[in-house]
């Protein structure tokens, strides 16, 4: 029963933008690829996070005074380097030359599939590793949308980058991906690092944020779902 609580938000929102994809679906195949790129970007990401906190900590240890702000805000940005990097490593690695990336919305499949199959196996081990009910109903309101909402715009750019691509835009391609990385980085440090921050005034702002962030992102998978094209 845990372990269903701790994957079905993410398997309802993958349902819901999978539905949405209303040109052509994506195979069976390319999906379960992006169900592994998930899982693996989220093994590699806690290694990774294992030995940046060890380095930042470091790091802060040799200064005798040091802001507790900066120091969770340099957190927030290596976890969010490190979970949005192997992410879009495996994403890529999964689709870039897959015959069925031929649709813009693809983009968004493709980063949402991955970024909530990163997110249910977090989920999963949060839930046995912490226990009880109410991490799970906390995390599927919050953390799970919210690597939805990475996913998304991850997936926006990722499919723009193909489009300069089969274009022959080489300049076009390399900022759209970089934006396909650096957007999700920038709104994941945001999201962790006034999480982190406590406080009750900070969580006003954390809260008015995620609110923000949810219905911007709706309204964005409406729109591209509508107005998508053929890439190829």
């Amino acid at each position: 029963m845990t372990f269903v609580l701790a994957v079905l938000p993410a398997l309802l929102l993958m349902v819901y933008v999978y539905r949405k994809d209303v040109k052509e679906k994506e195979p069976g195949y390319l999906l379960w690829k992006l169900l592994r790129a998930g899982v693996f970007a989220a093994l590699l990401a806690m290694v990774t996070e294992i030995a940046t906190d060890y380095l930042v900590a470091g790091l802060f240890d040799q200064f005798e005074t040091y802001s507790t702000a900066i120091f969770g805000l340099t957190e927030a940005l290596t976890v969010a380097l490190a979970e949005e990097f192997w992410k879009k490593f495996f994403m890529k690695r999964a689709t870039w030359k897959d015959p069925a990336f031929d649709y813009l919305f693809d983009g968004i499949v493709y980063g949402v599939f991955t970024s909530l199959s990163f997110a249910a196996l977090e989920n999963v081990l949060y839930a046995f590793g912490y226990g009880g009910i109410e991490i799970l109903i906390t995390r599927g309101m919050l953390s799970i949308p919210g690597h939805m909402c990475f996913g998304v715009y991850m997936g926006i750019f990722y499919a723009r980058a193909r489009v300069c691509h089969e274009a022959g835009h080489g300049v076009g391609e390399y900022f759209n991906n970089l934006a396909a990385f650096l957007l999700p980085v920038t709104l994941h440090t945001v999201y962790d690092g006034m999480l982190m921050g406590g406080g009750d005034d900070i969580m006003l702002y954390f809260y008015g944020f995620v609110i923000v962030l949810d219905i911007v992102t709706w309204i964005l998978i409406r729109h591209e779902a509508k107005n998508d094209l053929r890439i190829r």
